[in-house]
């Protein structure tokens, strides 16, 4: 699969009566906001994002709608378009309306009689050369890249240490929780957990279902256990060994503010170095933070 093939549509809506319920600010300092008042107004951004930047851009004066999204389709996104793109979409339900796959298959052969094939039991499948172990290169064979800055925090060198990445649930658009259960992954009527690989449960004396801690390991110089969060249930998950995941914004104690990416802003909310022990043996979490952190 080529990434320049890739071609993500989405919309985003703005909204003048959107009131942030979460914010960031300098512990122990006040978070203050303004909210707006008097008439309101809705505007939707939809747009085709490729690799090599943002296509068919285009501001709508309401919530986008089935009617709206097809005449952005066929008169701005067709035309971008090109032979062996794959366009991806959501679940929205104006992106199923009538005419919006057949606008996209009339550039594409393969999703010729897409509606009719969708309808079927069991649906079909888009033949995708990688999955087939078709290896389109000069090798004929799978190449892979190594992104050489996932070694450059010197912090997760220790054993110990796990990354921690922040995730959000079925139930959740972004820092807004609509419920309380994640059909992705099986949680049902909380988010106080972490996914853990049962490996590194294991090598930690920890099981499915035990109370723990985590810590953030601090940077060179700074105080140890700063950031901590306390009292999650660990969740034993086919995850990657070494890596562990927890709900956001609950998570977002763990990610100091001046952790982020200076060229695009955003903060290091997929790899924070912590250390996971007992929530009962809180003095050998602290040892440990500060064995690690020294």
């Amino acid at each position: 699969m080529k990434p320049e093939c890739l071609v993500f549509i989405d919309e985003s809506g703005a909204s003048t009566k959107m009131t942030r319920l979460y914010g960031r600010c300098a512990r122990g300092k006040r978070l203050v906001c303004t909210v707006p008042h008097g008439h309101w107004k809705t505007i939707t951004f939809v747009g085709a994002l490729r690799q090599d930047g943002m296509t068919a851009p285009c501001v709508v004066d309401g919530p986008i709608n089935g009617e709206t999204f097809l005449a952005w389709v066929q008169q701005l996104l067709v035309p971008t378009l090109r032979q062996g793109d794959i366009v991806v979409m959501d679940n929205l339900s104006s992106h199923k309306v009538k005419g919006v796959r057949e606008a996209i298959e009339a550039v594409f052969p393969e999703f010729a009689d897409f509606n009719a094939r969708i309808k079927k039991p069991g649906g079909f499948r888009l033949y995708v050369a990688a999955s087939e172990r078709d290896w389109r290169t000069p090798t004929k064979k799978a190449n892979f890249l190594v992104y050489s800055g996932l070694d450059e925090d010197p912090r997760v060198a220790n054993p110990e240490v796990l990354t921690l990445t922040t995730i959000r649930s079925h139930d959740q658009y972004n820092t807004t929780i609509y419920g309380m259960n994640d059909r992705y992954r099986g949680i049902t009527g909380r988010r106080d957990v972490v996914f853990v690989n049962e490996r590194d449960l294991g090598s930690r004396g920890l099981k499915h279902g035990d109370l723990v801690d985590l810590s953030v390991v601090p940077d060179p110089g700074a105080k140890p256990g700063e950031r901590v969060m306390r009292n999650l249930t660990a969740v034993a998950y086919n995850i990657a060994q070494g890596s562990i995941a927890a709900y956001y914004p609950e998570a977002n104690v763990l990610v100091a503010l001046d952790h982020y990416d200076v060229k695009s802003g955003t903060p290091s909310y997929k790899s924070t170095p912590v250390l996971l022990c007992a929530s009962t043996n809180h003095e050998a979490l602290r040892g440990l933070v500060e064995a690690v952190g020294g």
